[in-house]
């Protein structure tokens, strides 16, 4: 998602973009995988959390529209001891504490949550790879990196 999606996004903006690649997109484990929006562990905790929410508004309002492959889906965070309620839990949609019966096995805590799903082979293949493949200013070279 993010090599694609960037270029994309760059060349709506008019930019001049390369795309080097030693296979071709439908070869690459990115094509064959799925993407969901999740906060995690990672900073500087402020530039994180405004790029995070930012991210999470593009993607949320790309499934609103109705996407090849981007849609929003309730997820569950398992814990095993009792966790705190998590800073991220206002970046999210529909926030709130498990029922006893979502958990699984060996959980006793949990989190439910609505985030953007990315299914990456159509979201790439539909509205991107042919909108890149077309622009006049990408290029898409094959060589080994």
């Amino acid at each position: 998602m993010s090599g694609l999606g960037t270029a994309a996004e760059l060349l709506r903006g008019r930019h001049e973009v390369t795309i080097i690649s030693d296979e071709p997109t439908t070869a690459t484990t990115s094509f064959l995988s799925a993407a969901v929006w999740f906060p995690t562990a990672a900073g500087p905790t402020e530039p994180v959390r405004a790029w995070g929410a930012e991210t999470f508004d593009y993607l949320e309002a790309l499934a609103a529209q109705e996407t090849p492959g981007v849609r929003m889906r309730e997820s569950l965070a398992l814990y095993r001891e009792d966790p705190v309620v998590p800073a991220w839990s206002s970046s999210v949609r529909a926030f709130r504490t498990a029922d006893r019966g979502e958990l699984a096995l060996c959980y006793h805590y949990g989190f439910r949550f609505t985030v953007p799903f990315v299914e990456m082979p159509t979201y790439e293949t539909k509205p991107h790879s042919r909108w890149i493949s077309h622009a006049c200013s990408s290029r898409v070279l094959s060589r080994s990196t």
